[in-house]
């Protein structure tokens, strides 16, 4: 065998190092990206994201927008679903704080325990969102 056939029968090991390499670039240079996290004063290096004006006022307008379809439909689960959703979008983009969307989504979770069988998602998507508080000892 010559050393062209020794490529060719090596071809399948040399794409799997050439598709190695280009991953490890490709993370290495997603961690060097900035991902939006700053360090608070005083925090032992927690940090908070940054709120960008045009991102909370668009999950204003979308928190808006699913109260308004859940007060028109109070009877539908698809429109607590959207509000559920709404209010995590406007506490992760910090328009609206934790601990109000996590009273809004207890209650909710609470309409949704007493509900047909259609609310048991809802219940799990209030779960998934925001969790059930812990209560202080």
């Amino acid at each position: 065998m010559n050393r062209s056939e020794n490529f060719v029968g090596a071809r399948g090991q040399i794409v799997w190092i050439l598709a190695l390499v280009v991953s490890t670039a490709t993370i290495i240079q997603l961690e060097r990206l900035d991902t939006g996290v700053v360090p608070k004063a005083g925090s032992g290096g927690e940090g908070s994201l940054r709120h960008d004006p045009a991102l909370m006022d668009a999950a204003k307008e979308a928190l808006a927008l699913a109260d308004a379809r859940q007060q028109a439909a109070q009877n539908d689960p698809m429109a607590k679903v959207s509000l559920l959703l709404a209010l995590s979008v406007a506490v992760q983009a910090g328009a609206l704080d934790l601990n109000e969307g996590r009273a809004r989504a207890d209650a909710i979770r609470a309409q949704a325990a007493v509900g047909s069988p259609a609310w048991q998602s809802v219940a799990v998507l209030a779960e998934l969102t925001f969790g059930r508080q812990k209560a202080e000892e």
